[in-house]
């Protein structure tokens, strides 16, 4: 009888102990609100802002911004998430692995957008200059000139794919363009400690590719898989070259 006693609270123990683990707490909601900013590629302020759609990868849960910029996320459940920026015709933003508590509102500081750019990169002319130490110089042409300045951005690769996508290019340069001019240039003084550093192999081809771009620093984020950027500001189509490494 005795022994029956303590299998019976054993029992007990076990039931309570399985019931209470398996209770899930019920997961907080709240909403996320915020502005928007957008320029014109002259870095202009635009003042209707409306229309930018904001949403939260791998959910439901979306607004657009009205004309002054402002959003609303609502029913937003607590937890890790990317929010996303975008309008057409504009490079998109992104906030990366935001955490939100849920039980309330929370309210975001300001995010930008930048007019995608509209002229492209024509050329590239790829030189190595024996001096010592050697250098590389990169010269190249857009498609017109503009009295505003600009940027052109470089991304270099080990393959034909080399691209603005993180696993696509191992190094980023970007270039200054003056107001008024249609052409750009940039050198690399002893290049080939440069990019061995980065990763490349001495006789092996590097691979080069030139985007237009409005904005170098906006509307970049981290790829949490390479550590290196995406960049959204860029034209769509790029001029690529390559060059051999000594």
């Amino acid at each position: 009888m005795q022994k029956l006693k303590i299998y019976f609270v054993m029992f007990f123990l076990f039931s309570f102990f399985v019931s209470c683990t398996d209770t899930v707490a019920p997961v907080l909601t709240g909403s996320i609100s915020g502005f928007v900013n957008l320029y014109e590629e002259n870095w202009a302020q635009i003042k209707d802002r409306a229309c930018v759609k904001v949403y939260i990868e791998g959910r439901n849960n979306f607004a657009y911004t009205n004309t002054d910029g402002r959003y609303l996320l609502e029913n937003v459940g607590a937890g890790i998430f990317n929010i996303v920026y975008e309008k057409e015709s504009f490079g998109l933003n992104k906030r990366i692995a935001y955490e939100f508590v849920g039980g309330g509102e929370a309210y975001l500081y300001n995010i930008e957008l930048m007019k995608l750019p509209s002229f492209n990169v024509t050329s590239i002319n790829i030189t190595k200059l024996t001096s010592q130490p050697p250098y590389l110089s990169i010269r190249g042409n857009l498609s017109d000139a503009r009295n505003y300045s600009r940027s052109v951005i470089l991304f270099f690769g080990k393959n034909e794919m080399v691209s603005n996508d993180p696993k696509n290019y191992l190094l980023v340069n970007s270039i200054y363009v003056y107001p008024d001019s249609s052409s750009f240039g940039y050198s690399f003084n002893d290049y080939n400690h440069y990019f061995l550093d980065a990763g490349f192999s001495s006789g092996k081809t590097v691979f080069v590719a030139a985007y237009s771009v409005s904005n170098y620093y906006w509307g970049s984020t981290p790829d949490p898989e390479t550590g290196r950027y995406y960049f959204y500001n860029v034209g769509t189509s790029p001029v690529k070259s390559s060059f051999v490494l000594d």
